[in-house]
């Protein structure tokens, strides 16, 4: 059976660390059409992904929630849009690091993530997390 799109959101977001905050809420908001997924991993991803937009690219950026319904699972996808061209890199792991978990926390948390490039400039950095 096919994943049947259940919600869908988009919303723009200045470069500053407090759209973070409206980033979590805003996703939690969409993620909420389907209980069983784990809320709070998605926002915590989503968070990761929108402070490296806010950090690196330094731009406006776009998140875009979409949640599906499959039997089963129930999965969330969620993109973020920058207008920056440099693709994301993921920092070796080191317990003394004090920064810079971003992509290693998504990985270890996501089922899935990547990054495409957009036109005519930018890049969507994206994950998909699947219901426990």
């Amino acid at each position: 059976m096919s994943p049947t799109l259940i919600a869908e959101a988009r919303r723009r977001f200045a470069p500053t660390p407090e759209a973070l905050r409206a980033v979590r809420g805003f996703v939690a908001q969409v993620v909420a059409a389907a209980r069983e997924l784990d809320r709070d991993a998605v926002c915590l991803i989503a968070d990761e992904l929108a402070a490296n937009a806010v950090e690196h690219a330094g731009t406006p950026f776009v998140v875009t929630v979409k949640v599906y319904d499959s039997d089963p699972p129930a999965v969330a996808r969620v993109e973020v849009e920058d207008l920056s061209a440099a693709p994301p890199r993921r920092l070796p792991a080191s317990a003394r690091m004090s920064h810079g978990w971003g992509l290693n926390l998504v990985e270890r948390v996501a089922s899935r993530w990547g990054w495409e490039p957009c036109s005519p400039s930018g890049k969507v950095v994206w994950f998909e997390l699947e219901q426990p």
